[in-house]
This record gives C-alpha cells, sequence and structure tokens, in this order.
C-alpha cells in the first residue's frame, strides 16, 4: 500500500509546478471547443498554423471522443483558467502510474522494489514533459490509462475467469480506441498476455479472440485514420517527402535510433521537430548504430535467458514488443503521415523500454546477495532523481510561448516554425511597448527572426508577416521586396 500511495504523491508532487503554466502552441484552438472561430487570429496563432496547415484536418484523427468530452468538463468547471486543464492531466497521469504499478505487481515479473523503482523512473522521464505539461497531448495520457487498466483487469480474468473482469477489460479497451485510435495497434498484448499464463495455444486464442470485436467496430464506425491518405501533404509537416530513395528508410530507421537516444539521454528536449529540425540520415549515421545495438543486445538477452530456462526469455519478448508495437504507427513504418518526430509519441513506448530493462537487470545481475541489490536499488534511485530534477525545470519551460521558445531556440537553429513563432512574440511586445525606442527593438528583432525563418522554409505568412514588420520599421524597400517575394512565390 505504501509503495503505491508514494507513487501517485511522487508522480503529483513532481508535475505540480506545471499547474502555474498557462494555454501554449495553440491550446486554446484545441481545448476551448466553444471558442469563436470568427475571432481575429493572434499573430502567433497564424504562424503557428501556417507550419501545422494540416492540423485541422486531422485533428478528428488525433483527438477522440473521450479526450473532447474530458476537455468539455474541464470547461465546465474551470471555464478559460488553465490551472484546472493542467489539474486534470497532472492527477490522469499520476492515476496512470499506480495502475501500471499494480498491473506490474500482478505480473510479479519483477522485484517489487525494482517494480516501484520502474514507475518511479517512468514517472520522472524528462520526455514525458511534454505529453502532462502540455493540455493538447492529453489523449496519450488518456490512451494509455485505459490501455494499462484493459491489460490490467484482463490479468484477473485469466487468473479468475470471470466474465465481470473480462467485460471490464473490454469498455477499457474501447475507451482507449477512442481516447486516440492508434492503440488498436497494440491488440497483440492481449493474446501475449495470456499466452505468458498458460502458455496454451488453444485457452490464448479462446480468452483473447474478444477483443477483436471492440476492435472491428471501432475500425468500422470511428477509425478515421485512413483519412490521412487523402491529405495532400508537404516537406512542412513530414521532412520524409524531401528525402531521396536512399534516404527514406535510413531515416525512418534512424528516428527509431533517435527516440533510444533520448530515452537514454533526454537531452536537448525540444517543443518541435518539424523541418529541417533533425537531418536526413544515412546508413551510417550513429542514430542507425543505435538502433542496430538495441535490437541486438534484446535479441542477445532473450536467447541468454532461454539458456538459463529462467522464464525470462518470455518476459523480455513481451517488453520489447511492448515497445515496438507502441511506437510503429507513429514512426512513418511503411506510409508516411502527417508527423515527423515527436517526444510525445514514445509515451506509451517508455514504459516497454524501461520494463525491457529492468527484466534484463533482474534476470542477469539481481541475486540474493542483499550487497547487489543495494548497488541496483541505489544506483537506480539516483537516475530517478536525476530525472525528476530535469523533468521539475522542463516543466517551468512550458509556462508559456515565450517561456517555451526562448528556452528551446538554442537547440532549434535550424527550426524554420521555432524562429517565426519567436518573431511573433517580439512581435506582440513590439505591439504592447510603450515608447517608439522599444517598439522599434521588438520589431527589428523580430524581422531578424523572420528572416533567419524564411532562410530555412519560405512559407507565404511569414512573408506577408515581414512586409509589414518592414512598413512598421519605416523599411518600405525592404516592404516592397518581401511583397515580391510573396508574389513569386504564388506564381
Amino acid at each position: 500500500m505504501w509503495r503505491s500511495t508514494l507513487i501517485f504523491v511522487f508522480t503529483c508532487l513532481l508535475y505540480a509546478n506545471s499547474l502555474q503554466n498557462g494555454f501554449v502552441l495553440g491550446d486554446e484552438n484545441v481545448v476551448l471547443q466553444e471558442k469563436n472561430t470568427v475571432e481575429t487570429p493572434t499573430r502567433l496563432e497564424l504562424i503557428f498554423n501556417s507550419y501545422s496547415a494540416q492540423t485541422e484536418q486531422i485533428v478528428q484523427n488525433v483527438y477522440g471522443a473521450i479526450t473532447s468530452f474530458s476537455y468539455r468538463l474541464d470547461h465546465a468547471l474551470w471555464s478559460h483558467n488553465p490551472i484546472g486543464y493542467h489539474l486534470t492531466n497532472v492527477l490522469l497521469f499520476g492515476i496512470l502510474c499506480l495502475i501500471l504499478f499494480q498491473f506490474l505487481e500482478r505480473l510479479r515479473w519483477l522485484h517489487p522494489n525494482l517494480n516501484l523503482l520502474l514507475v518511479l523512473l517512468f514517472a520522472a522521464h524528462p520526455i514525458h514533459t511534454e505529453t502532462v505539461a502540455h493540455v493538447s497531448y492529453r489523449p496519450e495520457i488518456l490512451c494509455f490509462l485505459f490501455f494499462a487498466s484493459a491489460l490490467y483487469f484482463f490479468d484477473f480474468y485469466l487468473d479468475s475467469k470471470r466474465w465481470f473482469y473480462l467485460i471490464l477489460s473490454l469498455v477499457f479497451s474501447g475507451l482507449s480506441y477512442v481516447s486516440k485510435n492508434t492503440s488498436l495497434a497494440m491488440l497483440p498484448m492481449f493474446p501475449l498476455l495470456s499466452w505468458s499464463r498458460s502458455q496454451n495455444l488453444k485457452s490464448t486464442i479462446s480468452s483473447s479472440v474478444w477483443f477483436v470485436i471492440p476492435a472491428i467496430v471501432f475500425f468500422y464506425f470511428f477509425f478515421p485514420f485512413l483519412r490521412w491518405f487523402d491529405i495532400t501533404l508537404s516537406p512542412m509537416e513530414n521532412q520524409l517527402l524531401a528525402a531521396t530513395n536512399s534516404e527514406i528508410w535510413a531515416t525512418k530507421l534512424g528516428l527509431w535510433g533517435k527516440y533510444l537516444q533520448l530515452l537514454f539521454i533526454p537531452y536537448p528536449l525540444r517543443f518541435d521537430y518539424s523541418f529541417n529540425t533533425i537531418p536526413l540520415l544515412h546508413w551510417n549515421s550513429s542514430e542507425i548504430w543505435m538502433l542496430i545495438s538495441f535490437v541486438v543486445l534484446s535479441l542477445v538477452a532473450m536467447f541468454a535467458a532461454w539458456r538459463k530456462q529462467s522464464g525470462g526469455a518470455f518476459k523480455i519478448l513481451f517488453a520489447f514488443l511492448f515497445f515496438v508495437i507502441s511506437l510503429l504507427l507513429s514512426s512513418n513504418p511503411f506510409f508516411t503521415l502527417p508527423h515527423f518526430f515527436a517526444e510525445h509519441f514514445v509515451f506509451m513506448p517508455t514504459f516497454g523500454f524501461l520494463m525491457l530493462l529492468f527484466l534484463v537487470i533482474q534476470t542477469f545481475s539481481w541475486n540474493e546477495k542483499a550487497v547487489t541489490q543495494r548497488i541496483w536499488l541505489v544506483a537506480i534511485s539516483v537516475c530517478v532523481l536525476l530525472a525528476s530534477a530535469i523533468t521539475f525545470v522542463r516543466n517551468q519551460d512550458w509556462k508559456s510561448n515565450e517561456s517555451l521558445i526562448t528556452s528551446d531556440i538554442k537547440h532549434l537553429k535550424n527550426n524554420a516554425k521555432a524562429h517565426a513563432l519567436l518573431a511573433a512574440i517580439y512581435f506582440e511586445k513590439g505591439e504592447k511597448a510603450q515608447n517608439n525606442a522599444e517598439k522599434r527593438t521588438y520589431f527589428e528583432s523580430a524581422i531578424t527572426q523572420l528572416e533567419e525563418s524564411i532562410t530555412i522554409l519560405e512559407t507565404e505568412e511569414n512573408y506577408r508577416f515581414l512586409a509589414e514588420l518592414y512598413l512598421k520599421t519605416g523599411r518600405t524597400e525592404g516592404a516592397i521586396k518581401a511583397q515580391e517575394a510573396l508574389e513569386k512565390m504564388r506564381e
């Protein structure tokens, strides 16, 4: 009981400083669904939308019915006050971590102290700040919360054969699908869990076949994923469209290696990975070698565990597949998606990744000697503390658009969107400035950032914005050149 309490309290306290955060990066367009659509957008919104041209077309794919309901409930309780929306995110994340711990306890694959540290490290991992501290990414939390609950109650059913638990599991799996439809890919985890209990093919099929029903129903009535194929994308939405044939698969596989790098060393974290943030990769890139090393070491661990005949081979396989399957649909595996790379896509895979690491530790390095166990417990505890410190600081970066963009811009030198958004912030500051000298300083800073953005990627909105800024600073010639460039783009 004390471990469960510790996990929930730790998680909530860790993200308590995110309650002071406002709405950032288009949050209001997503969560304040009653917002007047004819309201004049701010310059920041215009810039953000110009670099997210497909956002409105795929928003229904990403934000499911349950997520929309949660936003409406928040609005009923808190109106436009962001503290309530952030509080909901934090509490949902705390409940998720609690359920993950209870699921691990039921599996009994790891020592209780390792279960505790695994979930604490999952809660503290800095790569999750984007998901928890950013209101718009609540679908990730809800999806994983319901999916973890489905696995949890399915395990109850496997032990007791009581239909009540199976029905609960089916309901939660359906809720997971309508929170974020990519969770359909996780369907194989149910037969894998069933096999871990019985090692009997007939029993595995009979207990798992029920989960096909909600998946088929959801796919037939609600699943809009295939609409992505009707969308005309550009390199702005997905950089793979600018890749050569030799670069496409190297980059696709290299992105998996990039995710692994951030899981091991979560630095630097960035709010955006759009065009040119991550260069197109080649077959000799370090990210490719990271992926190859991870796969090879995982296979070696499975083989070694099988040789030990400890039952650890299947457990390691389960964790490995949890990581791979949960990341599969977000990694542009077989077709080009309206996104390239994002930290929140690794939210669910992180659990499989940590589970794999901890199973390897217990299988090969954890023994009955108290000294060995203490060494591992201390080492992992230090990792939890370090991760917590980074996460606590990172939460503060998400306080506002200005704090986030100014914090990340040093790692986004080649990101057109980041420079354009910073230009919009300087513009808004200039508009609010009390004297002409201060206004001009901000407008000149905005021009510098906008010109940098245009050298990376040209957009019509940026040229319109640049012409406006030149006029505000009395640089008529520059405004004319910007307008001419805009006309040339339209030809």
